[in-house]
């Protein structure tokens, strides 16, 4: 028996999420194997693959998700071979999972035993395996793999994904003959792709087998005030001040925003002693909750927060104070919704490193 276990950070309340009982097992329990766990970008769900063996001269694989408190695992993929980690979409809607069938009985080797699946989070659907019918939680997008896709990473924003592919690749070639029949794991070309429809762009070649790949988001802008800058992404915009002192960006869809400002000075033990409403009264409201706060290795204090805005609407985040050089301070601002603060909060805490006195 092998499972996947779930743990906190302290290594306490370890309890198996998933567990394979070998070949003859049953239920919950089925399979030779669980492995491969990913979570999703909020924490909320885990979805890791059940390896089942070789049925009919292909190893079945089938990839569950269950929710990270309650295990219970919904099948929601079929692979074949083995298949790597899912990478989830920015928004964890979507996911993709590579597969490499190494064993295919046509004998395909290289790129030609690789492909990748993205599946949408929406609908079911019933997919007809070996030992019968079973329901699949999600929307395969197009309908099948993407054939000899080695590779794939998500965009910043989830619409779209890079593919590593064979050189020589063209859209529409056929994927009933080998594109290679030596099984050469050779040098390939990047491509952009939208799911449902064969990837249209070229972007680089010779790009090593197997190379790991990431798609990273422009880098931030800053705007430098007064003894502080402000880190914010490309795509937001500084909105007008109201305060002479005051920066502030603005995400397109304006439910996310970043601040900084001056404020009086604070000693050591005071730094964590203000609430966010106390330093940034027009943008957030008394009362809430106001987390612990949490101090950061340069001595800057990192505290996480619930209220709401001044027309009412809830709101989540986190603020960060910091010390300068020449004593003074500087206190720092993310917001957004609190449907969105889950999957916020590793880019916010980045932006509120990236920000902060100067000088």
């Amino acid at each position: 028996m092998n499972s996947v276990r779930l743990i906190n950070r302290q290594g306490q309340n370890g309890w198996n999420f998933a567990q394979a009982a070998g070949p003859e097992a049953a239920g919950r329990s089925a399979g030779r194997l669980v492995y491969a766990p990913a979570w999703s970008p909020d924490g909320s769900q885990v979805l890791y693959h059940r390896f089942y063996g070789n049925q009919v001269e292909v190893d079945i694989n089938v990839s569950e998700l269950g929710g990270s408190f309650e295990g219970q695992g919904q099948p929601t993929l079929e692979g074949a071979g083995w298949l790597l980690p899912a990478r989830f979409s920015p928004d964890g809607r979507s996911y993709l999972v590579t597969e490499h069938n190494f064993s295919d009985a046509r004998g395909f080797g290289g790129y030609d035993a690789w492909s990748v699946s993205v599946v949408r989070m929406e609908g079911t659907r019933n997919v007809f395996l070996p030992s019968g019918e079973l329901a699949m939680r999600g929307t395969l997008l197009g309908g099948e793999p993407l054939e000899r896709a080695q590779r794939a990473a998500w965009s910043p924003d989830g619409s779209e994904l890079v593919v590593q592919l064979p050189p020589g690749w063209r859209p529409g070639i056929s994927d009933q003959e080998p594109l290679d029949p030596s099984g050469a794991e050779r040098p390939g070309e990047l491509w952009r792709w939208r799911p449902g429809a064969d990837p249209q762009e070229r972007l680089v070649g010779d790009v090593d087998f197997a190379s790991p790949l990431a798609w990273l988001p422009p880098a931030p802008r800053l705007e430098l005030a007064a003894g502080y800058r402000l880190a914010y992404p490309a795509s937001w915009q500084l909105a007008p001040s109201t305060e002479s002192e005051e920066r502030t960006a603005l995400a397109p869809d304006t439910l996310q925003l970043v601040s900084a400002a001056p404020y009086a000075p604070l000693s050591a033990d005071e730094l964590g002693s203000k609430t966010v409403a106390e330093m940034f009264p027009s943008l957030v409201q008394p009362g809430g909750d106001n987390g612990d706060p949490i101090a950061w290795p340069d001595g800057s204090v990192y505290r996480e927060f619930r209220s709401v805005d001044a027309q009412g609407q809830r709101v989540a985040g986190a603020t960060r104070v910091a010390h300068a050089a020449d004593g003074s301070t500087v206190v720092l601002l993310y917001r957004t919704t609190p449907e969105r603060w889950p999957l916020d909060r590793p880019f916010a805490q980045a932006l509120l490193a990236r920000s902060g006195p100067v000088g």
